[in-house]
């Protein structure tokens, strides 16, 4: 893997090459590489669409949870 991949580069390898792997566990709820690549893409997606470009600060409010990892990667 290459060292100088950004967090959305390491995530996109993980979910090519162990795409079923979980990358977090919540309780009860299980999220793999593919779908969190995935939801944060979508996320990604809409910030843009609302403007949110390079160098903007991106704040989130929330409890502990896969939202929080989400946010980071579509950041």
């Amino acid at each position: 893997m290459n060292p100088d991949l950004s967090w959305v580069g390491v995530l996109e390898h993980h979910a090519t090459r162990t795409p079923d792997k979980p990358i977090a566990v919540f309780g009860d709820d299980v999220v793999t590489y593919r779908q969190m690549a995935d939801r944060s893409s979508a996320l990604a997606t809409g910030l843009k669409a609302r403007g949110v470009g390079v160098g903007d600060v991106v704040g989130l409010l929330s409890y502990n949870g896969d939202d929080f990892l989400e946010t980071i990667f579509a950041a």
